[in-house]
């Protein structure tokens, strides 16, 4: 009866251990899937995130650039007038570079909705930047005394940075904004699905294996039991011839 229960245990253990194998596997491969998930989401944030900031900080430098523009009309002071000439080199130059990385990385992503609202009407932000770069240019190499403010390229600047220029920038950063809350709200749901997916296999799995590993144990203790009784019997038995 021992020899009996002996192959049924070592069978019983091999299918336990290669079931607790498969469980382990389900579990690993589906945090994989969780962690995988959300390391791409994060991507797309701080990919979105950059973008929102690049063009706030451009929405601000085309302020600043306006504001220059009108300080030269207004100051009559020529240490006012320099120093409003520098501030407006200065910001010119930032939003120059600025929009030059931002089209850096832009060229990396052709097929995306950031891509055309910069090349594609009706938004088509980097000709409007462009334009407005031009202008402040054009601006900044104007003796200070010829400056008017019926001159074309200072009344179409004061007109964008009030106008086309800031109302584009303004639609980018709201695109942008949306499409992080979609990416939140997406990253949400899939967290939410693959949890419960691995709460359900834990569960089956855990079924799976208990169920066979409750008769192992019962198994094992009866093989104990067994053990137990006949070494009781031999023991009696030895007392017994010793005895006689």
């Amino acid at each position: 009866m021992v020899s009996n229960h002996t192959p049924q245990l070592g069978s019983m253990h091999r299918r336990l251990t290669s079931r607790c194998q498969n469980a382990f596997v389900i579990v690993a491969l589906t945090i994989v899937m969780i962690a995988g998930m959300t390391d791409y989401i994060v991507g797309l944030q701080i990919e979105s995130t950059r973008t929102i900031q690049d063009s706030h900080k451009k929405l601000m430098l085309s302020q600043r650039i306006a504001f220059n523009v009108q300080q030269l009309l207004i100051e009559k002071s020529p240490a006012e007038r320099n120093q409003a000439l520098q501030s407006l080199s200065l910001a010119i130059k930032h939003m120059e570079e600025m929009h030059a990385a931002s089209l850096a990385d832009i060229a990396q992503q052709e097929v995306s909705k950031v891509h055309d609202i910069y090349y594609a009407e009706p938004h088509h932000i980097h000709k409007r930047v462009q334009a407005y770069l031009a202008d402040a240019n054009a601006i900044l190499h104007i003796p200070v005394n010829d400056l008017r403010l019926e001159q074309p390229m200072v009344r179409n600047l004061l007109n964008e940075a009030e106008g086309s220029l800031y109302e584009h920038l303004q639609y980018l950063i709201h695109y942008e904004q949306e499409e992080q809350l979609g990416a939140m709200h997406g990253l949400s749901y899939a967290v939410y699905a693959l949890s419960f997916l691995a709460i359900l296999v834990l569960f089956v799995v855990t079924i799976i294996i208990l169920r066979p590993a409750i008769s192992y144990i019962s198994q094992a203790q009866l093989k104990l039991n067994e053990l137990n009784q006949l070494k009781s019997d031999f023991l009696a038995n030895m007392s017994h011839e010793i005895r006689t």
